[in-house]
């Protein structure tokens, strides 16, 4: 794996930058979401292309299209290539997602400016509301509709950011 991409970095970095009482909605801050998370994906893009593979001429000798192209695999040489990148935290933005649209937008118990706040001094000493916001019934992993929707949702766009992308 080249790098690891995290979903929780566009989404904090949106928490942390926008003014959250004008967020009116789950439908709009998933529409803000996805510009962070579009331009994270594009600066991640561009780190992974200023990598620089060492040639391995040992390696390409064992590489069928390596041979038949006369070029090593650290230049393009191989017919398909292994490398990849890790992906982490979905669970957490959906788990996120759904608790503000329950506890904030549907029940009204916690105002997002409140859980905001909360989450920048990391819920220090607020065990109850980690508690309640940890046991929500609904959380990833859980054969939910609304968790498949916003799962997918976030994957479908990431991979229509990265598709357009080539390295």
């Amino acid at each position: 794996n080249m790098n690891t991409l995290v979903f929780m970095k566009p989404f904090n970095e949106m928490f942390d930058k926008e003014n959250v009482s004008e967020f009116k909605s789950i439908d709009s801050i998933i529409e803000i979401y996805k510009q962070y998370l579009e331009k994270y994906l594009n600066d991640f893009m561009a780190d992974l292309d200023k990598k620089i593979y060492d040639i391995d001429p040992i390696m390409s000798m064992f590489i069928e299209n390596c041979s038949k192209t006369s070029r090593d695999i650290s230049e393009g040489g191989a017919f398909y290539n292994n490398y990849g990148v890790t992906t982490v935290s979905l669970a957490n933005v959906v788990n996120s997602l759904i608790n503000i649209e329950y506890f904030v937008f549907k029940e009204k118990k916690y105002r997002l400016v409140e859980l905001n706040d909360l989450r920048k001094n990391n819920f220090e000493n607020n065990e109850k509301i980690i508690n309640e916001l940890k046991n929500q019934k609904i959380r990833f992993g859980i054969d939910d509709k609304k968790v498949y929707d916003l799962a997918n949702t976030i994957m479908s766009y990431t991979n229509d950011i990265l598709r357009k992308n080539k390295n």
